[in-house]
């Protein structure tokens, strides 16, 4: 069960990440297609940190109640998680580069 649990508080952590570097990815993304020179602040990264930690899931009660067959299922739509996030992140790097090359061109 404490396998579980720290596969899935790893996975959440890497989730986390691929979706604030695809947050990234896009946002740069329109700011480049937007011609604007506006960029976050540093406050902004700041408050979406404090907001990405307080939304970390709470196993406790999987663990209190020892369910194996819940825990394993949450690890499993973690791992199609970032399987889908990893995807998106590729994607959104293709267009960038074929967009940055057409603009070079």
């Amino acid at each position: 069960m404490e396998e579980c649990i720290s596969t899935l508080k790893r996975l959440d952590d890497m989730l986390a990440s691929l979706r604030q570097e695809l947050n990234d990815l896009t946002q740069n993304a329109e700011l480049a297609t937007s011609g604007s020179t506006s960029a976050r602040t540093a406050s902004d990264e700041i408050d979406n940190a404090k907001e990405r930690r307080s939304r970390q899931p709470d196993y406790t009660v999987v663990q209190r109640d020892l369910d194996i067959t819940k825990a394993r299922r949450l690890v499993g739509a973690r791992e199609s998680a970032v399987k889908s996030v990893k995807s998106l992140l590729s994607k959104k790097r293709m267009m960038s580069a074929s967009t940055g090359t057409e603009a070079e061109g």
